[in-house]
């Protein structure tokens, strides 16, 4: 029991470390759609599915035909369709994406 608890500590402050790195990349090169995969990829690490959309798609706004930005952003819907199927969460309408 302790050692999965130890675990979980671990992966969430890997998660809060890859997303900072993420959120760096982004304000250091905004149109280097990478920055998004990674920081995407660590908010879902994180359990915060609705952050990892914002990530995947714009990204995807700079960065339209980037394929870790396209797979990353279908995981996340199908992660949130999961949830609110489940009765678990139903996602904000703020990450709705207008294209």
């Amino acid at each position: 029991m302790r050692h999965a608890a130890l675990r979980s500590v671990r992966e969430a402050w890997a998660a809060a470390d890859a997303l900072a790195d993420g959120k760096r990349s982004i304000s250091l090169l905004p149109d280097w759609g990478k920055g998004y995969s990674r920081a995407g990829l660590a908010a879902l690490k994180g359990r915060d599915a609705e952050a990892a959309y914002w990530f995947y798609a714009n990204g995807l706004k700079r960065d339209p035909s980037n394929s870790e930005l396209l797979n990353g952003r279908s995981s996340v819907l199908q992660e949130l369709l999961r949830s609110a199927i489940s009765g678990h969460h139903w996602p904000s309408l703020a990450i709705i994406d207008h294209h």
